[in-house]
This record gives structure tokens, C-alpha cells and sequence, in this order.
């Protein structure tokens, strides 16, 4: 399909909400963008605000889990789509919807990632659930990665050769001007609070962290703020909630470094936060979970340390404290690593157009 066209274009995903987590802000930013040059309808079971229209079949949560959420119905805009583009193959919710589908993108994400995760029955489970899904994903025209480690496993196992595509950020990340620090030295985590995202672990670490610890993201923030009583160190966490954009800028400029902790591989798939940090030149320190021991090169454009070792955390973060100077020098090395929203959309055009023509 030539450059100029608009195509009718429909993504599937069980969330596109924003604030719920990396995923459906992907979703959410390539509709957004897509949209205002194309017809964009997003499949999900979000209610949104926004410049896409979305379209919510009735589906039911099993096990209370959201990856495990069935379709009831099978909406007809999957079959009048130019290109139906499915998001996460350890998603029920698109794969059961990917049935019949001619013209399909599928977006592969943290492959063979539930073999560390801490719950056995998962790791069990998860082994049998990933290979059926990923059977289903790959009938796909198409398929896209996010990083390096998904490609190379994708293309020595199976023989395909997928795009990778990685996330990006808002402009506003590269464009505010910098605020100054104030107040007291802290460390800062951006996420969901979550156990798989190293949360107590960051906690558990903070007496030995030579500064304060902020952690910014929604979840069950009164069970985190009872362990930081239990550990003796309420007096040095604070914990934000949900941030906005602008909010979560000022926080990571103010910040001595952010924080990665997170245990499993699952947990990163691909972390915006490690890229949002990077566009404002600010220091990483990250454990070694799924992608980011493909992003961070240890001690060029970050710091990493080996999953769940709290001694290791620790050490690389007070490393970074004592040396401000190495902070900003890997803090603007990482810089050079972000891609926006906007070169991120051009990418998938083209895909999509080339999958058409």
C-alpha cells in the first residue's frame, strides 16, 4: 500500500489504559498517533478517553488474572481491518481472537520469561501455556520484538525473522528543560508496585542506601507502606501513587538515579522507564531481568546487578551516590539509546504498508 493511504488499522490487546502498565501504554501511544492519519479501533476491555475508538466484546477474567482474560465475542471490526495487529502472546485475551484473522501483525513479548518466575505453578504451568500461545503467534504475516533477546530466539528456534521495534517516549521527555534539584538525596522507582518489579526488595535494601528511596506508581501502595514499617525505614520511603508525565519528569531530574529491581524476566519485557530515565540523561541502575541485560552495556550506559541480590543493589547504588560525575557521564551515554513515540509509529507504518502492498 503506498505512503498516503489511509488504512483501516485495528489493535488488540486486553488493556489499553495507560497508567495499567507498559503494555497498554504502547497501545495507547501507537493508536493515539495513528490515528490522526488513519483509521484506528483499539479491541480491549479499557474504557478510554481518546482520539481512537475502542470497542469492548464482553470477556470474563479467569482466576482473576488478567492474561487469562477470555473473549466472549469476536468483534466484526476484526474482519473489515486493512491489518489486525495483536499485542503479547501470553495474552488470552489475543490469542483466542487471532483465529481467522488473514492480514495479522503479532508483537512477541519476554519469551520464555515465566521459567524464573517465583510461583512453581506458573513456571509449570507457564512452559505449556507459552509454547500454545506462541504456536497461535506465529501463523502471524508478520511478527515484531521488542529487543535483542526475543529476535535471537525467534530466529534459532523457529527460522522467522522478526522486526524489532522498541518502545519509545513522549516528546516532552527530550524537550522540558531540565528542573533544578532541591531537597534531599533520593533514589527513585517508577512502576507498578508489584512483587515481580523488585518492590520489596528496594524496600528490604533501603537501610543500607546511602539516600532516601522514592517510589512512584499505583498498586496496593497501604501493603508496601506496612513492610517499610516492619523494616524500620518508613522514615526514608516515600511513596507517591500514580504520577503524571510532568510529575514523573521532576521526579527522575531530581532523583540521584533510578532504580530497576525487578526479579523475573517477566517483569521487562521492555522497560519505558529505563528509556524515559535515559532521555532526561539520568543514571540507571537495573537488575539483569529480560531485556535489560540486552539494553544496559554495565558501566557504559548503566549499572546492572545480578536478579533479586540485594547486597549487589545495594553496592551499585551507593557506587553511583559517591560518583556523581560517573552518574551523568552514563546517565547522557544511555540518551543517545531513546527513540520517540513518533519514530516508533514511522517504524510500524512502514511494516504495516509492506505487509499490504
Amino acid at each position: 500500500m503506498e505512503e498516503g493511504i489511509k488504512m483501516k488499522l485495528v489493535h488488540v490487546a486486553r488493556s489499553a489504559d495507560p497508567k495499567v502498565g507498559g503494555i497498554e501504554k504502547v497501545v495507547y501511544e501507537l493508536s493515539t498517533r495513528l490515528a490522526r492519519k488513519h483509521d484506528v479501533t483499539v479491541v480491549c476491555t479499557s474504557s478510554l478517553d481518546s482520539t481512537f475508538r475502542t470497542v469492548k466484546p464482553r470477556s470474563i477474567k479467569m482466576l482473576g488474572i488478567n492474561d487469562i482474560t477470555v473473549p466472549l465475542e469476536v468483534p466484526e471490526e476484526l474482519n473489515d481491518a486493512d491489518l489486525v495487529h495483536f499485542h503479547s502472546q501470553n495474552s488470552l485475551f489475543s490469542l483466542l481472537l487471532h483465529k481467522g484473522i488473514k492480514n495479522s501483525v503479532f508483537t512477541l513479548m519476554a519469551i520464555d520469561s515465566l521459567a524464573d518466575h517465583p510461583s512453581l505453578i506458573k513456571r509449570t504451568l507457564g512452559k505449556l501455556y507459552s509454547s500454545w500461545g506462541l504456536g497461535i503467534a506465529l501463523n502471524s504475516k508478520r511478527l515484531i520484538v521488542k529487543n535483542y533477546r526475543d529476535s535471537k530466539i525467534v530466529r534459532e528456534r523457529w527460522g522467522f525473522d522478526p522486526a524489532v521495534i522498541e518502545d519509545g517516549v513522549d516528546e516532552r521527555y527530550l524537550a522540558t528543560t531540565r528542573s533544578p534539584s532541591q531537597g534531599d538525596r533520593y533514589v527513585l522507582y517508577v512502576g507498578r508496585l508489584e512483587r515481580l518489579k523488585g518492590v520489596e526488595l528496594l524496600i528490604r535494601a533501603t537501610k543500607k542506601i546511602n539516600a532516601n528511596v522514592i517510589i512512584a506508581g499505583s498498586g496496593d501502595v497501604r501493603y508496601y507502606q506496612k513492610m517499610a514499617r516492619r523494616e524500620g525505614v518508613e522514615g526514608k520511603v516515600k511513596f507517591t501513587g500514580y504520577v503524571n508525565e510532568d510529575e514523573k519528569i521532576r521526579l527522575i531530574d531530581n532523583s540521584e538515579a533510578v532504580i530497576i529491581p525487578s526479579i523475573s524476566d517477566y517483569a521487562e519485557a521492555y522497560s519505558i522507564v529505563l528509556s524515559e530515565a535515559w532521555a532526561r540523561g539520568k543514571a540507571v541502575v537495573a537488575s539483569s531481568a529480560g531485556s535489560l541485560s540486552y539494553r544496559i552495556r554495565h558501566g557504559e550506559n548503566g549499572f546492572l546487578f545480578p536478579k533479586a541480590s540485594e547486597s549487589e543493589m545495594v553496592r551499585q547504588i551507593n557506587a553511583v551516590l559517591a560518583s556523581p560525575e560517573l552518574a551523568q557521564q552514563v546517565g547522557e551515554q544511555g540518551k543517545k539509546e531513546v527513540k520517540t513515540w513518533e519514530e516508533v509509529v514511522r517504524q510500524h507504518e512502514e511494516l504495516y504498508r509492506g505487509i499490504l502492498q
